[in-house]
C-alpha cells in the first residue's frame, strides 16, 4: 500500500436513526477534505437512538457539485453543501 492510514471523519453528533434532514455545521467541508486525502474513512461522533455508537467504515464519493454521498453498513448518508444531512436506512421497511 502506498498510502497507509485512515481518516476519522467527525460527523458532529449525526443521529443515524433519523429519517429527517439534520443540519450539521461544517460537515460538508469536512467530508470534502476527507475525500481529498484519498484514504479509508471511518465515521465517528455518530449517534444511534440518541446514544453513542462505534465508528463505522464508509465509502464516500462526490455525487455532483453540491452533494457528497457516504454509505456504511445499511445506511446511505447524503451530505449537501449547505450542511443538510439525510440518513436513509436502505433495508428498513
Amino acid at each position: 500500500m502506498t498510502n497507509p492510514g485512515y481518516i476519522l471523519f467527525d460527523c458532529g453528533g449525526l443521529e443515524l436513526n433519523s429519517g429527517s434532514t439534520q443540519k450539521k455545521a461544517g460537515i460538508y467541508n469536512r467530508a470534502k477534505a476527507a475525500l481529498a486525502i484519498k484514504k479509508p474513512v471511518y465515521a465517528v461522533n455518530c449517534l444511534m437512538n440518541n446514544g453513542a455508537c462505534t465508528p463505522c467504515s464508509v465509502i464516500a464519493w462526490q455525487e455532483d457539485a453540491h452533494t457528497i454521498i457516504a454509505t456504511g453498513h445499511v445506511l446511505r448518508v447524503v451530505i449537501e453543501d449547505d450542511d443538510d444531512v439525510t440518513v436513509t436506512n436502505l433495508v428498513a421497511g
